[in-house]
């Protein structure tokens, strides 16, 4: 026991996080007070602090919350938010999001951390193999599949899968995925990997869930309310949600509502057609929701729609899990 604690002690070293659209100032802050987060999903970015305390490593964390380029230092962990771009389409896309790789891969080089944690953008995860030349060890965890796993892939998807195949996956020390088709994929394109690549399972804090009440029928004229919470974009089928809710005011005029929770490169091209077919009072879209409103929204829904296409590279329906543990039906 004892020397298991020197061995901890004497640990320190500097860690970075690619993470994805997260308040982490609000994580850590809850994190630090140990108080109970209000955010419903998955808070891996809390266990990654309780872990980076255990070893005392410094750390960076960039995260992609939309509008605003910041940074803040909580402590020992530096804290870069680097929006992801939105609002392109085709060839701009793929160049905005590689200026944004390269972006991010300066604020690594500059921490000069041991390891790297890659999560987000992992199309591009095989720009980062330049991180090995700054002795910069990588690991990822892959929320997505490469492709998506029921229709035949774009040629651009299959470019990028080649890639990472080739340049990003057998560089990297540790791979975990989050379901058996994340890890089929990485070993269909990465015949030589330093290690077995491992599935991880989504964990939830039951204390999170424990004052969630089951919705209770619609009365007296209220609004029967849906809730989407997710990425805006059109093969997560946010405008098939628009041609529900158009076919649902058309034969049941003001019976339902619903509450689009989520940024992305459709957000606009949304908002424009809930103008364009009226459906501001059916439509509400409140853009990347806080942990406050998110929970708002969770209580009043009736049920949570998740209109994934087949086209969508779908890792693990993680929303579809939370609407659960909210007692919401899917």
């Amino acid at each position: 026991m004892h020397q298991q604690e020197a061995q901890t002690s004497s640990v320190g070293t500097r860690v970075a996080y690619l993470s994805g659209p997260i308040d982490a100032a609000q994580v850590y802050e809850q994190y630090r007070r140990a108080e109970r987060s209000e955010y419903f999903g998955t808070i891996y970015l809390a266990q990654l602090f309780e872990l980076l305390e255990a070893v005392r490593a410094d750390a960076l964390v960039i995260t992609t919350l939309p509008k605003r380029l910041s940074r803040q230092q909580f402590d020992r962990v530096t804290v870069v938010n680097v929006p992801m771009p939105e609002g392109r389409r085709g060839l701009a896309y793929h160049l905005a999001m590689m200026a944004w790789t390269s972006r991010s891969i300066a604020e690594i080089i500059r921490f000069r951390p041991a390891a790297a944690l890659l999560t987000a953008g992992q199309d591009y995860f095989w720009m980062h193999r330049v991180l090995l030349l700054f002795g910069i060890r990588l690991m990822t965890s892959l929320h997505c599949t490469l492709w998506p796993k029921l229709v035949r892939p774009r040629a651009h998807r299959r470019l990028f899968a080649w890639l990472n195949g080739k340049l990003f996956f057998p560089a990297c020390d540790h791979i975990q995925g989050v379901s058996q088709d994340v890890l089929d994929q990485v070993s269909a394109v990465s015949r030589r990997l330093r290690s077995p690549p491992r599935k991880f399972v989504p964990t939830y804090d039951r204390a999170r869930f424990s004052d969630v009440r089951p919705p209770s029928a619609p009365t007296g004229g209220e609004k029967f309310r849906l809730l989407y919470v997710g990425r805006l974009e059109a093969n997560k089928g946010v405008f098939d949600l628009v041609n529900l809710m158009q076919l649902l005011q058309a034969n049941e005029s003001d019976r339902y509502l619903l509450d689009v929770c989520g940024s992305g490169g459709a957000h606009e091209a949304l908002l424009r057609r809930i103008e364009a077919e009226d459906l501001g009072g059916t439509v509400q879209a409140h853009g990347e929701a806080g942990s406050v409103l998110l929970a708002e929204k969770y209580r009043s829904a009736h049920a949570v729609i998740v209109p994934t296409r087949s086209d969508f590279e779908e890792g693990y329906a993680k929303v579809a899990a939370e609407a659960v543990l909210n007692l919401r039906p899917v």
